[in-house]
């Protein structure tokens, strides 16, 4: 008699189940209708070990074979002989109970001191707890994020009264850009772009140890400088922050993987005690990764795995140039003070601004390339000082503020004022016009929206979960929409007014990998091995492929018989399109990256189609021709 050998995998979704080469004594059977059926619980551990895919494949079959044989078959075989085996019963999957978190409450403020002492000494490992794979959740107040408060200006957050000013200097592939962010509530703060300023692939995580050195919350600071606290978990664990909506998972593999509102994941590993974002996921085909210095300073962006921005800093640390990593061409330069304050910084079209501040660091005149400047008149000094008043050349564009400790008032150029009504962790509750219209927002002792009510009387009411993810919501009118999530906070299902539903399941990375229609159309996603999208499947038959070349360059992609390919310059952007039917598109760029030329042309007839642009000195397009 064979004996019964068990390996136990868990699903993206955090599912445990046991697979047998006998039928389980105990728990939920998995029973299939389908090859395909098989084929989709299956893709749900893409990303499990594959020596126990291979152990298990290879144990799945009436068939004899050693697990090293395996490893000749490709993924796709690999999860299909799976599929095959749990359809035709050779193979047995049964669920094991899962586990509720239990419920972890830190106290509400951390102590400065605390809080700066992070990563100083090798802090005790959070490993020792007895229970490995133990979760935890905290409802703790945060404050608002900055990227949620109203702005008025140049522009000022009418929460704080600080100015949050955020500038684009390069584009890069997939709608994603270098972002740089000045804010005077960071004025007492020099990250590497001088005070007060941050970049938008900085992320942060930190273990916040008490006086016995014990780590008691591990902190987020995303690209805006904002704040998140963790509780503590051991590996295997979630640690969820129900007010924030947000997620960091401990992996077994030694990362952390911190999910904020179910959209955007940023990679932690350890590297010398410290803890550095290495990977940051923002979306289908949108993923950055990072590469530091011995300094830990980012060296490299990389975007879907292809380098495209190379960082060089000075002596102080200070960045002071971006470029190209094949062409060594300058994309940004940056220039600094004896203060280490941000004077110059230049785009990639070769525009450059300037700045001043204050003997705090805080911005008092910002000049654009075409000379039009900016001025800001503050009330106090550093951090907590508030800007009262920003204006342009001859007085346009002038905007005055008022503040008070949950109240603010702005009076655009027009005189019209506008008032606002915040809590104490910035929330908005208030919002009246100039016509005395007002918005009314209410929340839970959680922080969560539960009623929003207009000037005409309509409301709307939310109600969530346990982990802070929006339940429902329900219009005044009667309409309701319905929405469920995975253990890392994806949405999964998603029930509309009508009934109609929307479902999904997602990787451990956060990628889609299948998706229902309110129609029911099914869609299979397919990734190769860097992430990369390369395939989606509609049940209809319909069919799109993505093909990249060995620079993660996207070269072509396939819509059912419909080919188009893609050319690159030397700076990786597009100068060529190829589309089906015989027409091709290309693009001409200037020294500064601007587009000069833009033509089409068909085979069939051979004529040329074109249009000319001519810039200013300031990169405004002066002539189409």
């Amino acid at each position: 008699m064979n004996a019964q050998r068990i390996v136990k995998l868990t699903t993206l979704d955090g599912e445990a189940y046991l697979f047998s080469s006998h039928q389980p004594p105990f728990g939920k059977q998995e029973r299939f209708t389908s090859v395909r059926a098989a084929e989709i619980f299956v893709e749900r551990f893409y990303y499990s070990a594959f020596d126990e895919l291979r152990e298990i494949a290879s144990w799945s079959t009436a068939t004899t074979y050693f697990s090293a044989e395996m490893k000749e078959l490709t993924d796709e075989d690999l999860y299909k002989r799976i599929a095959e085996s749990l359809f035709e019963q050779s193979l047995f999957a049964f669920q094991t109970p899962q586990q509720a978190p239990s419920t972890y409450y830190p106290p509400t403020e951390i102590p400065t001191d605390l809080i700066a002492k992070t990563n100083d000494k090798k802090a005790k490992s959070t490993d020792d707890s007895p229970h490995k794979s133990e979760s935890k959740s905290s409802d703790t107040p945060q404050n608002e994020s900055s990227k949620k408060h109203a702005k008025a200006g140049d522009p000022v957050s009418l929460v704080t009264g600080e100015e949050n000013l955020t500038l684009t200097d390069v584009r890069l592939p997939f709608g994603l850009v270098w972002q740089r962010t000045y804010r005077s509530s960071l004025s007492d703060k020099n990250t590497g772009l001088g005070f007060g300023w941050r970049h938008i692939f900085q992320y942060e995580l930190k273990d916040v140890l008490d006086e016995k050195e014990q780590i008691i919350g591990w902190l987020f600071v995303d690209e805006m400088g904002d704040s998140i606290l963790f509780p503590p978990v051991s590996k295997g664990g979630v640690s969820y922050q129900t007010y924030t909506d947000s997620t960091c998972q401990y992996h077994p593999n030694g990362y952390r993987l911190v999910t904020i509102n179910g959209s955007v994941q940023v990679k932690f590993v350890q590297v010398e005690e410290l803890w550095l974002a290495s990977e940051i996921r923002l979306g289908l085909m949108k993923t950055v990764n990072l590469e530091y210095s011995r300094n830990h300073r980012i060296t490299q962006v990389n975007v879907n795995r292809q380098a495209k921005l190379e960082l060089q800093y000075n002596k102080q640390g200070l960045l002071v140039e971006i470029r190209h990593p094949t062409t060594l061409a300058t994309l940004a330069e940056y220039q600094y003070d004896r203060t280490f304050c941000l004077t110059r910084a230049t785009d990639e079209h070769r525009q450059t601004e300037s700045y001043q501040y204050s003997d705090t660091c805080l911005l008092t005149r910002r000049t654009r390339a075409t000379g039009f400047s900016h001025y800001f008149d503050w009330i106090g000094r550093g951090v907590s000082a508030k800007c009262v008043s920003n204006w342009a050349d001859d007085g346009a564009y002038r905007y005055t503020f008022e503040f008070q400790p949950t109240q603010s008032t702005v009076v655009d150029p027009r005189g019209h004022a506008w008032r606002y009504k915040h809590n104490e962790q910035g929330k908005l509750l208030e919002r009246e016009s100039p016509e005395s219209r007002r918005w009314v927002y209410e929340y839970d002792s959680k922080g969560h929206l539960v009623n929003e009510v207009s000037p005409d009387g309509c409301y709307v009411t939310y109600t969530y979960n346990q982990f802070g993810q929006l339940k429902n919501k329900r219009h005044s009118s009667g309409a309701t929409e319905h929405f469920d999530y995975d253990e890392f906070g994806c949405s999964t299902r998603h029930q509309l007014p009508d009934g109609e539903t929307i479902e999904n399941q997602f990787n451990a990375l956060g990628q889609l990998v299948w998706q229902q229609s309110k129609e029911g159309k099914q869609e299979r996603y397919r990734y190769d091995k860097h992430g990369r999208l390369v395939e989606k499947v509609i049940d209809a038959g319909a069919c799109v492929q993505w093909w990249w070349d060995d620079e993660h360059q996207l070269r072509a992609k396939k819509t059912n018989k419909s080919l188009f390919r893609y050319s690159y310059d030397e700076h990786d952007l597009v100068n060529g399109i190829a589309y089906p039917e015989g027409l091709v598109s290309g693009f001409e760029r200037n020294q500064n990256r601007l587009l000069t030329r833009l033509y089409f042309q068909n085979s069939k007839d051979e004529i040329l189609r074109e249009h000319r642009y001519e810039y200013d000195d300031y990169g405004r397009v002066k002539l189409i021709s």
